[in-house]
């Protein structure tokens, strides 16, 4: 038989959080506390400078295949309850 490889989700993280206004999107509403975008302000050709709002990275793009972050292994994954210690030194 083989061995069932146990996955480190993202909603068991203590970096995930699901934010109020985006509850009913699914696992799209999560965010990681990781990966925070601060705000900026951008040229634009056409209408001048605009301004960027600072916004959490979404989880699914953090764990991408080609995000270059913390990606399909979860290398910047902590557990977010103690039960989840073990996958966690499992992971290591």
């Amino acid at each position: 038989m083989e061995e069932q490889k146990e996955h480190l989700l993202c909603k068991d993280c203590v970096h995930s959080f699901k934010d109020w206004t985006e509850f009913f999107f699914g696992s799209y509403s999560f965010r990681c506390r990781k990966y925070f975008n601060p705000p900026k302000q951008e040229l634009d050709l056409v209408l001048g400078p605009q301004k960027k709002s600072a916004y959490y990275e979404r989880c699914s793009s953090a764990r991408g295949k080609y995000s270059g972050k913390c990606g399909e292994e979860g290398k910047d994954w902590t557990p977010k309850h103690k039960i989840d210690f073990f996958k966690y030194v499992k992971h290591l």
